[in-house]
């Protein structure tokens, strides 16, 4: 007889908007992962959180919960935190789930790379916007041959100030580009392959 997996248990660092509207929601519609512990470093707002979507578990401090014994972590703080993060979680044996720009350089983001390597552990970027349905449809199409061969792309992405932004991007290098870039770059490569940047 197979025994039917355990879930997947999961952990996630941030109660901010993209956790509770993105990662959390997505796990909780997944019968193979169960979210079961919560981290911020403001408590009441990671009990309301754990409150609001049923999470058993909260911290406020790193090492607390990573003790937990989870099976992978997802980090949905801002970028210059990501890199530390994800080093100790990958460290203490959790696969882990970034939320994008990765990291803060190319050396953080090459020791994530690292530790992920040396502890046999999963690490990966969301780039969500690959598993769009406008995305899948417009691989499909190059894939079944029907839109013929993609020999050029232009990037373009707009935005409104009337839209939900995160209250830390004023801080990141280039602001605001510094944090959407990502989209286009990755959807970028995934149409035409790797990027070789001449001009910045």
């Amino acid at each position: 007889m197979i025994r039917p997996r355990k879930p997947l248990t999961v952990g996630v660092i941030g109660a901010g908007w993209v956790a509770t509207a993105r990662h959390i929601p997505s796990f909780q519609r997944d019968g193979r992962v169960r979210v079961e512990a919560l981290l911020d470093p403001a408590p009441e707002r990671a009990r309301e959180v754990a409150r609001r979507c049923h999470i058993r578990h909260t911290y406020g401090q790193l090492s607390d919960f990573l003790a937990h014994g989870l099976d992978a972590v997802a980090i949905c703080t801002p970028p210059w935190t990501h890199a530390p993060l994800a080093i100790e979680a990958l460290r203490r044996g959790c696969h882990v789930l970034v939320e994008k720009p990765m990291a803060m350089s190319v050396e953080e983001a090459s020791q994530m790379v690292e530790a992920a390597r040396e502890a046999g552990t999963s690490l990966c970027i969301a780039h969500n916007f690959l598993f769009s349905r406008s995305m899948r449809r417009a691989l499909l199409l190059l894939e079944r041959g029907e839109v013929g061969e993609v020999q050029h792309a232009i990037a373009l992405q707009l935005s409104s100030p009337q839209r939900r932004l995160p209250s830390w991007y004023p801080d990141l290098p280039g602001g605001l580009f510094f944090d959407e870039s990502p989209h286009m770059i990755y959807l970028l490569r995934r149409f035409l392959g790797d990027l070789s940047v001449q001009q910045a």
